[in-house]
């Protein structure tokens, strides 16, 4: 199958995606830094940025991993163990910003960065690399409807 832009969109928008969270939580560092910060407004973007997250790692699980699973080289069940990790990690540090202390949320934002870094990179490589070559045109085309359906999937 040739491969062109519009082909692979919904890959495209699943890495634009890795690219925003990041972003956003390299933001959220910055944010932590600065002594002037207010727990709670700190804390919803925290929430907010954890929602997306959340959204995104849905769409892979349910919507793009089925699609490539001979791709599974035993790399799907640490992707999807990652995923849980992440979730939880977002109470945590949601409530040590709640506590107002300044500067705590500093290291486990950095934290988390790295790991998602990390996470994204593994995913990009091994699994949408991968699925540029192996799915059809309508494959594409349903996956590409079912990431348009999403609903609350903007930062």
């Amino acid at each position: 199958m040739p491969s062109n832009e519009h082909s692979f969109q919904p890959i495209e928008r699943l890495k634009w995606e890795h690219a925003k969270i990041i972003e956003e939580v390299d933001r959220l560092c910055v944010t932590a830094r600065d002594d002037s910060y207010h727990s709670s407004e700190m804390g919803a973007k925290i929430a907010a940025v954890f929602k997306f997250l959340e959204l995104h790692q849905e769409a892979e699980e349910r919507f793009l991993l089925p699609l490539v699973s001979r791709l599974d080289d035993g790399t799907f069940d640490g992707i999807r163990r990652e995923h849980l990790d992440f979730l939880r990690s977002s109470d945590a540090l949601l409530a040590k910003v709640s506590l107002g202390t300044r500067g705590t949320g500093k290291g486990l934002l950095t934290v988390l960065r790295e790991d998602l870094e990390r996470h994204f990179m593994m995913e990009e490589r091994s699994v949408f690399d991968g699925s540029a070559k192996i799915l059809s045109r309508a494959q594409v085309d349903i996956l590409r409807i079912k990431l348009a359906s999403r609903k609350d999937v903007e930062l």
